[in-house]
This record gives C-alpha cells, structure tokens and sequence, in this order.
C-alpha cells in the first residue's frame, strides 16, 4: 500500500468473517462447520464493502467471528492460532 499512497488507486483490505456460501459443501463435518461459522450473509459483506469504497478507510472487517479472527491474528502466534482452530474444528469432524 505504501507504493500507492500519492497515486489515485486506493487499496482496501477486506477481512471477511465467516461467509455464508457453499465453500464447506463435500467437506465431511462441513454442515456442522457451516451452521455455526458461516452465517453472514454474501449480499451482506458486498454491501459493507461497496459502503467503504472511496472512504479512504482501507480496511473492512465484517462477517461472523472477523473481529475475533483479526484480533487474534494481531495477537497470537501463527502457531496458537492453529491450536484455537483445531480446538474449535475436530470436535465438529468428530461428531461430537
């Protein structure tokens, strides 16, 4: 972004949350997945986005769990992170 700044491009980073589409569709313990993280709706974050362009606010978090996802991702260590997902995904892949 620091290459663009005195040109007329603007640069907006967009930190979706948990977005409802099919991308868990096939994945086994996907519906479990789906039904507890992606809920916000696609219309939802395009429109938050397109709310943001020529702002200048450069950044968009939006969506199920983005704050909590970014937060952590200032926060904690690529590793921990890790842990936290696995913590929250396998017990979905389990059945349990």
């Amino acid at each position: 972004m620091a290459e663009l700044y005195d040109s007329p491009i603007e640069v907006l980073i967009v930190h979706p949350g948990g977005i409802a589409t099919n991308i868990s569709q096939g994945v086994e313990g996907g519906g479990e997945f789906a039904d507890t993280f992606l809920t916000t709706p696609p219309e939802d974050i395009a429109k938050k986005v397109i709310s943001k362009i020529g702002k200048g606010s450069g950044r968009v978090i939006f969506g199920n769990q983005a704050w909590r996802v970014y937060l952590a991702s200032k926060i904690y260590p690529l590793f921990m992170r890790s842990r936290i997902l696995f913590n929250k995904i396998m017990p979905m892949k389990r059945g349990k």
